[in-house]
């Protein structure tokens, strides 16, 4: 009697591992479908405000266009600095190495 009390108690406790598995198994593949869904839809792009003289950026993003005015008044060698690089017109260059290409 007590063998057979031993082997029902077995096999309850594999029974629930194994229900245990099924429905973590089955958790885990529904959350993995529901992050899978669709992304939401895109809201049609808004037209900037018109903006007062001078220079801006034009950024464009996987998200949208980005459009920054620049401030040559207030951040003149900045402004110079990127409308070169953007343009071509000025080389890149990492102040943080020296000539022979090393990290100073």
């Amino acid at each position: 009697m007590h063998k057979l009390l031993m082997y029902k108690l077995m096999m309850r406790r594999l029974l629930m591992r194994r229900l245990i598995a099924i429905l973590s198994l089955i958790s885990l593949t529904s959350l993995a479908a529901w992050a899978q869904t669709s992304p939401a839809k895109k809201t049609p792009a808004v037209k900037p405000p018109a903006m007062s003289a001078g220079p801006t950026a034009v950024i464009d993003t996987a998200a949208g266009k980005m459009t920054c005015k620049l401030f040559p008044d207030k951040a003149p060698l900045g402004v110079a600095n990127f409308i070169g690089l953007a343009e071509g017109t000025k080389d890149w260059t990492n102040e943080g190495l020296d000539e022979s290409g090393l990290t100073r």
